[in-house]
């Protein structure tokens, strides 16, 4: 935020504050009431505190965590979750993983196949270049495979066979194909296997018994690859293999069905919903959503909802933990208790009633171009962030909302109405810059801070 400079092409920041720097606005502690609605605000405290959260609930679980960047975009926010100890950031585009590169990180997970040669070619100088720069990347063709050989360079690159399910997204759908090129992995000179990887959440849609009987079946045949390829000494000897799975709904799931690993293997899950949650579907089928038995009472919740978020460090940037060369994480917050209890929505949409042209309904000036609809609509909030009975949102244009409402309602062009969005990632694509405030859930609250985007 030091160098960024607020300006007509950011949307919602009023002409006051054009041509100024973010950080000296930041610094003023202003009203969001006086940025131009819609407005897209993320909560500091709500941020800081799922963070915490969700490696507290890691370090208990045994696992790792390389924190999926594509969900906020934000360098900033990847800050954050290295200095709480992320393992690495993982990316899914070349160009992301050159975009988290630029930006300082220092272990970057590629949760994809890497096909483009300029991009490989990038990456294997750029292993050269510095000794304290590590990257991965999955592979599940010899294709895929074939793009690492023909670089040239003295570091090899570090790849992890995906396992595909039929039906699902990438990875080879059998193990004996993923066996086969595991073996030509092993024997090649310009890559490493490093591990196995996978994703569970392309298999079903929601979370049910019988859908978590489905990830449980598919995780079972990520482990039986795994203990395959160690049978028969294919993982790079000189430490210890990865097994990666788990996104953000059944990242618990991957936990125990890997948990026999532990004492042989990292155990990375790639969740990235979680800094910032939502009020819809993660909400609704997180393990630690507000609805979850597993994320259960937190003793002195309201004592620690002010809870300060992990601050961005002024002297560097982030590094990417890397437990081969680092005793701890590098700038890790140590002044804040772990978190406990069920992740907070951080995502708060300010919007504006503009017409009310009938009884029950009133239109919003938010729409398409400002929040996501691809996995439900916005939530109308009351001012505790609590949802309003009897308000619905049923249908969005490029810029308007449709507010059902009571038919006895008092609201009027020129209210202002809270929403809480579904599915952060199409979100934080909507925004370049985002305030951030310092409770959402409050009556007027402060923007103490801006979080960039790069989409």
């Amino acid at each position: 935020m030091s160098d960024l400079r607020l300006s007509p092409r950011t949307k919602s920041i009023p002409p006051r504050f054009w041509n100024r720097p973010a950080a000296e606005v930041a610094g003023e502690r202003h009203r969001i009431d006086v940025f131009t609605t819609p407005v897209l605000a993320l909560d500091e405290s709500a941020e800081g505190h799922n963070i915490r959260r969700m490696f507290a609930w890691a370090e208990d679980a045994g696992v790792e965590l390389a924190p999926h960047g594509k969900t906020t975009m934000s360098p900033r926010l990847w800050r954050h979750l290295t200095e709480a100890g992320a393992a690495a950031i993982s990316v899914a585009t070349p160009w992301q993983a050159q975009l988290a590169r630029s930006e300082g990180v220092r272990h970057v997970l590629l949760a994809s196949e890497l096909l483009d040669p300029a991009a490989a070619t990038w990456l294997a100088r750029e292993l050269d270049d510095d000794a304290g720069f590590r990257f991965s990347c999955f592979v599940d063709s010899q294709e895929g495979l074939d793009v690492l050989l023909a670089t040239r360079g003295d570091r090899p690159f570090d790849v992890l066979i995906e396992l595909g399910e039929p039906g699902g997204r990438t990875g080879r759908r059998s193990s004996d194909e993923a066996l086969a090129l595991a073996w030509a992995a092993a024997r090649a000179t310009r890559v490493r296997l490093h591990g196995i990887a996978g994703y569970e959440g392309s298999l079903v849609a929601e979370r049910t018994p019988e859908t978590e009987a489905t990830v449980r079946a598919y995780l079972g045949r990520l482990v039986e690859l795994f203990e395959t390829l160690e049978s028969f000494e294919l993982f790079d000897a000189d430490r210890p293999p990865v097994i990666s799975a788990g996104g953000s709904i059944w990242f618990d799931v991957v936990a125990d069905v890997l948990a026999p690993l532990r004492d042989r293997a990292r155990i990375v899950l790639r969740p990235g919903s979680f800094v910032a949650q939502d009020d819809g579907v993660w909400d609704a089928q997180s393990p630690l959503g507000r609805g979850s038995a597993a994320a259960g009472e937190a003793e002195g919740e309201a004592d620690g909802h002010a809870e300060a978020a992990p601050t961005e460090s002024e002297t560097g940037t982030g590094t990417g933990f890397d437990p081969e060369t680092d005793a701890e994480p590098a700038d890790e917050p140590d002044a804040t208790p772990a978190s406990t209890g069920p992740f907070r929505p951080a995502l708060r949409l300010w919007t504006r009633v503009i017409s009310r042209p009938e009884k029950g309904l009133a239109l919003l000036d938010a729409g398409k171009r400002d929040v996501p609809s691809d996995l439900g609509f916005p939530v109308a909030l009351a001012e505790d962030g609590t949802a309003l009975p009897g308000h619905e949102v049923t249908r969005l244009d490029d810029q308007h909302a449709y507010l059902r409402i009571p038919e006895d309602s008092a609201l009027k062009p020129g209210d202002v109405v809270r929403l809480g969005i579904s599915h952060p990632c199409g979100a934080f694509d909507r925004w370049r810059v985002i305030p951030v405030v310092d409770d959402a859930n409050t009556a007027n609250p402060r923007v103490v801070g801006f979080v960039e985007t790069s989409f």
